[in-house]
């Protein structure tokens, strides 16, 4: 994969390798606006500013520019041994990726997230991914995990694969739910005989995002057109502070199969993030205290 470069950042030229019979009819106003959205001259000026960094002080830089803080409940149910698997929530986008590897990094030194193999060309993150093939075999895509997860490091999941959306008909205030979780983790975490740590993340999209998508889908639009303000949603986190409540390690082991886990899993990390506080606390030091699947 080659390396993405602050100069690969242009939506003019990425819309006119992409169709360009479209490109050549966006009026140059629609073109500056698009730009100012995935907030262009931002995102340059910062792959110029970390040419060089890679793994966990690229994500440290990453975060530093931001200003973003965070407040940790239940730091002590982090585990002695590396060889977990954190599972979270996803309520806003790559921002939630970003605090929960700096957290890794902080206490672990590193950590691997099955990932994207396109995200690669950020050469920043790349040592620190499991790279995925979207479109290559299962058992290609099976042979990398199970290498990845083989590895002496914490891996970092978000088995929704996309961020969550709004309940019901708000879009301001509105509760957010995951898409139903991938249960893919937990047998690999039981093949690797890792605990699976639960965590929840606070935060939400703006309410402007959440419309879009309930517009788009009233009008049948498949594209997911909200996904376009991503970037801007995570330049808006800028300077707030954002919360991780981590829960004490579950034993994948589980009678009642991996869907059933998994989706206990995700009810779970919801409630961490609606002020609902695990029970059970693990120790500071040695082995922490499991939590049964139901």
């Amino acid at each position: 994969m080659e390396a993405i470069t602050a100069n690969d950042i242009d939506v003019g030229t990425m819309l006119r390798s992409k169709n360009p019979r479209i490109a050549a009819r966006l009026p140059a106003v629609v073109v500056r606006g698009l730009e100012r959205v995935v907030h262009q001259r931002e995102l340059r000026s910062f792959l110029r500013e970390v040419d060089g960094c890679g793994g966990c002080e690229f994500v440290e830089r990453a975060l530093e520019r931001l200003g973003i803080t965070v407040e940790v409940t239940g730091a002590e149910n982090l585990p002695v041994s590396p060889r977990f698997v954190m599972c979270a929530n996803h309520p806003t986008g790559g921002i939630d990726g970003l605090l929960l590897m700096q957290l890794l990094c902080r206490r672990y030194g590193g950590l691997r997230v099955p990932a994207n193999d396109l995200l690669l060309g950020l050469t920043g993150l790349a040592e620190l991914l499991i790279p995925i093939n979207k479109y290559g075999s299962n058992r290609d895509r099976i042979a990398r995990l199970v290498e990845g997860y083989s590895a002496p490091w914490p891996i970092l999941v978000f088995p929704a694969g996309r961020t969550a959306r709004v309940r019901g008909g708000a879009v301001v205030g509105g509760a957010l739910r995951e898409y139903p979780w991938n249960k893919a983790f937990v047998k690999l975490a039981r093949r690797s005989h890792r605990v699976i740590l639960p965590v929840g993340i606070s935060g939400r999209n703006s309410a402007r995002f959440y419309a879009i998508w309930k517009l788009r889908r009233v009008l049948g639009i498949t594209l997911n057109l909200e996904m376009l303000l991503l970037m801007d949603e995570l330049v808006r986190q800028r300077g707030s502070t954002r919360q991780i409540v981590i829960a004490p390690p579950v034993d994948p082991e589980s009678s009642r199969g991996d869907v059933v886990v998994a989706q206990h899993l995700r009810r779970m990390t919801e409630r961490l993030t609606a002020n609902e506080r695990p029970s059970v606390r693990g120790r500071l030091t040695g082995e922490k205290e499991r939590v049964a699947c139901p």
